[in-house]
């Protein structure tokens, strides 16, 4: 299996929870993308099915994925758990339930290597669910993101709708670490980072192509259809 590097360039989060019939999708997504400096923090949160084994199966083949327990925190106590243990600079999340094109990181590591004044980037996203068609509403949010191809647009934007779709992000791990990183709260924990960000004048901006398919289902606290 491929060596870790003792300080890899990428940290990928990536939270899963009962996430058997995905989780094999969403990491082989990241064990197969072409820039292969990363270690893959794979947060087993509580799960009761067989996630931690398929996980302990990939760390197995593929000494790049370290998997990480949080005994069941949620979302945000895991990515929080996530950030502690990054080792790279860049941080990259992840879901179970998604898959990442090949490129992905690549085109995102070359964007933040070029543009040293950004904070975090995150991707145009394929929006796919599997038990009916995405809503318009879904859709035409897919489109919004894609548009928000400047920081200058992108933060004119950002009260509209969570302007990066959360697991399509990487972000630099210092500037996570300035602003504290995710919060726990009633309110969407991506896009309040995104806004906090912002507010302290970090640079954030979206990749118009398509590097990440988001699967939508009934439990994502979506702000589209509400």
């Amino acid at each position: 299996p491929m060596q870790p590097a003792v300080s890899p360039t990428v940290s990928v989060v990536l939270p899963a929870r009962n996430a058997e019939a995905t989780i094999d999708a969403a990491v082989e997504s990241v064990r197969a993308q072409t820039f292969e400096d990363f270690e893959l923090l794979a947060i087993d949160d509580g799960s009761t099915d067989e996630t931690r084994a398929r996980l302990e199966r990939h760390s197995r083949d593929d000494a790049r994925v370290r998997v990480l327990s949080t005994g069941g925190v949620g979302l945000v106590g895991a990515l929080q758990l996530g950030l502690a243990q990054a080792r790279g600079p860049l941080l990259a999340r992840m879901d179970a339930d998604d898959v990442s094109r090949p490129e992905r990181f690549a085109r995102s590591v070359e964007r933040l290597t070029a543009d040293p004044s950004l904070a975090g980037v995150g991707t145009g996203v394929d929006i796919v669910r599997h038990d009916q068609p995405p809503s318009p509403a879904l859709l035409s949010y897919g489109r919004w993101l894609s548009s928000l191809t400047t920081p200058e647009r992108l933060f004119a934007d950002r009260l509209i709708e969570s302007p990066l779709c959360h697991p399509s992000v990487m972000l630099r791990r210092d500037a996570l670490e300035r602003c504290g990183g995710w919060r726990d709260g009633d309110f969407p924990e991506d896009w309040e980072l995104w806004l906090r960000l912002l507010e302290r004048g970090e640079r954030l901006v979206c990749l118009p192509e398509v590097l990440h398919t988001w699967t939508d289902h009934d439990r994502r606290l979506t702000r589209t259809d509400t």
